[in-house]
């Protein structure tokens, strides 16, 4: 029986469903009639299936020999769809004809479905008639078209989940491959097929390519239970030698389609070592798979992902192969995530998308676009001219032609827009129609995307950085919505140094009244120190301070004072802005504090030159994990501090962890340094 199904299922990928109509129509005659026992058809069977395949009839192989084919199948359908052979195609058809005709059937019973009485005596077979060899080699050979009866499709179902316990292992593979290659909707099945491996896991895993046949089922259900996933990282981290760098991406379909963190944080890392070692055996596909998996498991060895991207960027052929740009999001998209920012490797995905882009015209996805666009803006990686231009093209495009795809997806838009704002670019187009009331609604009612806070952060930012833009703005009911989300209390008790600092200073430059605690930049959400520098001694900080407050017109007309010198300067600084502030690996160094000042001057209290000064506190999540610069997120503020005519003094996180475990002494001598260094304010 075994070379039956395995004949058959190895037919499926080069003939047409009329074979396995024949097949049916041959099984069910062989089941109801003496005419012809099921062993006489399987001998039929066999011979159409080697005149098929070009096999020679041999004698049935050994378990061990056909688990290696069964798997060798299946890893085939997870790629792609097989590609039919065209010499099997031309003598398909002569070969179905000669054999309908020694099976005596019409053209009629050939090509048609079962009917009603056929499948109603089918039923009655599979309801008890049938030994479970019977049952097994009937349903591996079924094929659905012709099943148009769903009670014939649970009666199925069900013997087979009554069965499960009695039939043989690779018999329950062999039945769960036939339902997911016909498609066949059996819930209830593979349920009780999860369920069943549960406590029978030891019975496979033993085998690798039992471990992968479970994968692959996983991955078609959608679900596993967390004790199943719990003994499955178990053995894989035992056993990953055993598996191929290529049969890594079908265990990584298992966590991905189920949506299943790893909870073994040893096993992404003998993953990624294997990846390395079998990187140029790998395919793109499952490259990109596996960094998935990686990514949803906060997985972030920074070693590995730099060795990934010298080794991906010097073997062209492996980015020459993709043509998805799926491929490319997911590889860009992890990066981002983890925060390792490796330029050449950014600057190759850009080139390659843009190339895919160019293919797929007007195929392109939006969200593909938006998903690369947000990796290059997330790590502050610049864009490449034609890269952006294109960008822009297709997304204005896209508003012109079907801007529907916006309002079903608005968090795609936002992201959008989130991203060229980070980058310094503000398309009137874009942001006109993001910011339209019709979009500001889609975005309230869609709350699970929380995008509502990141519109708001744009609109306010359009305001300090854009003198030229006219378009629309978000309404007052809408920023309403953001005025108590800041905490300073939150603040002070999580941002390393700024409370500590701020009693200091009070201390040492005359009062509360010479140093302000709060937000600058309300929009943005992060608290900052603020002084008053005329001469180079601290004033009184006598206004109500405005920017500490947020309503629709958030800064005084004084502040927003972009002009073209301003614009001139943001290449400079966004390229130097953070050099030599940490060193490569050690995110709590003994760094002193970096001076960017500002050649700006504002006219405030009784128009005297006031030198404004923002004291920041950035922390470890605001700068990428292997260079000195700083996130695009974070060089969004610094460079709007600027716009606005702050000189910032800035304070690296291994200092503020320092002044957090600082005596009062030496924290106040520490500051009373700084200030007369980077400030050349002297204090008594």
């Amino acid at each position: 029986m075994y070379l039956v199904r395995r004949t058959c299922i190895s037919c499926y990928t080069i003939a047409s469903p009329n074979y396995f109509k024949l097949f049916n129509k041959a099984t069910l005659k062989a089941i109801q009639s003496n005419r012809a026992s099921i062993s006489q058809f399987s001998t039929r069977a066999v011979k159409l299936g080697n005149q098929l395949s070009g096999l020679r009839h041999s004698e049935p192989s050994q378990d061990n020999n056909r688990e290696n084919w069964f798997t060798s199948d299946l890893l085939k359908k997870t790629k792609s769809k097989i590609q039919k052979p065209s010499e099997r195609q031309r003598q398909l058809s002569s070969i179905l004809q000669h054999t309908r005709r020694q099976l005596k059937l019409s053209k009629e019973e050939f090509m048609g479905q079962f009917s009603e009485a056929e499948s109603n005596n089918l039923i009655q077979n599979f309801k008890g008639n049938l030994t479970d060899e019977q049952f097994v080699n009937t349903v591996i050979n079924l094929h659905k078209g012709l099943i148009n009866s769903n009670k014939l499709i649970r009666t199925i179902e069900a013997g087979a989940v009554s069965r499960m316990r009695s039939l043989p292992i690779w018999d329950l593979f062999d039945i769960a491959d036939r339902f997911i290659v016909e498609t066949i909707p059996a819930n209830k099945f593979f349920s009780h097929f999860v369920h069943y491996f549960e406590v029978e896991l030891e019975k496979i895993v033993c085998n690798p390519r039992g471990t992968l046949l479970l994968a692959y089922v996983l991955s078609y259900h959608g679900s596993g239970s967390l004790e199943l996933f719990e003994k499955l990282e178990q053995h894989l981290v035992e056993n990953l030698w055993k598996y191929k760098g290529n049969e890594l991406e079908i265990l990584a379909m298992a966590f991905v389609l189920t949506n299943t963190r790893m909870q073994n944080f040893l096993l992404p890392h003998n993953m990624a070592k294997k990846m390395l070692k079998q990187l140029q055996y790998m395919n793109m596909n499952a490259i990109a798979t596996i960094l998935k998996v990686f990514r949803h498991a906060n997985f972030n060895m920074t070693s590995f992902y730099e060795e990934l991207a010298d080794l991906l960027c010097t073997d062209h052929n492996k980015f020459s192969s993709i043509r998805h740009t799926s491929v490319l999001v997911h590889i860009a998209f992890c990066f981002a995530s983890v925060h390792v920012h490796h330029s050449q490797l950014m600057d190759v995905i850009q080139q390659h998308a843009l190339k895919l882009f160019k293919e797929l015209e007007l195929n392109v996805r939006t969200k593909d676009m938006s998903k690369i666009l947000w990796a290059c803006a997330s790590l502050n990686h610049q864009l490449e001219e034609q890269f952006y231009k294109f960008i822009l093209e297709q997304l204005e495009r896209t508003i012109d032609t079907n801007p529907e795809i916006f309002q079903k997806f608005p968090e795609v838009i936002v992201e959008t827009m989130q991203s060229l704002a980070y980058l310094g670019h503000y398309p009137e187009k874009i942001f006109n129609f993001g910011l339209s009331p019709h979009m500001q609604q889609c975005i309230i009612e869609n709350p699970r995307m929380d995008k509502d806070i990141d519109l708001f952060k744009i609109d306010q930012s359009i305001a300090i950085e854009t003198s030229y833009y006219k378009g629309n703005r978000a309404s007052e009911d809408f920023i309403s919505r953001f005025k108590e989300s800041c905490d300073l209390k939150f603040e002070l008790a999580t941002r390393q140094g700024l409370q500590c600092s701020w009693a200091v200073l009070i201390k040492v430059l005359g009062g509360p009244d010479y140093v302000k605690c709060g937000f600058i930049l309300p929009h943005l959400r992060t608290a900052d120190l603020k002084l008053h520098l005329e001469d180079n001694r601290p004033i009184k900080i006598s206004d109500t301070n405005n920017h500490l407050q947020i309503h629709h017109q958030l800064l005084s007309v004084e502040d927003i004072t972009m002009n073209s010198s301003n614009v001139d300067m943001l290449p400079s600084f966004q390229e130097g802005v953070m050099a030599g502030l940490l060193k490569k690996y050690n995110r709590i160094a003994d760094e002193g504090l970096t001076f960017l000042p500002n050649t700006k001057t504002c006219q405030e209290n009784h128009g005297s030159h006031i030198k404004k000064i923002a004291i920041v506190f950035p922390g470890l999540n605001q700068y990428t994990v292997n260079t000195n610069q700083c996130l695009g997120h974070y060089q969004w503020k610094l460079r709007q501090l600027h716009m606005l005519g702050y000189n910032i003094l800035l304070v690296p996180p291994g200092v503020g962890r320092k002044l957090q475990a600082m005596l009062p002494y030496g924290l106040e001598q520490f500051w009373k340094m700084n200030l007369h260094q980077k400030l050349q304010v002297t204090v008594k």
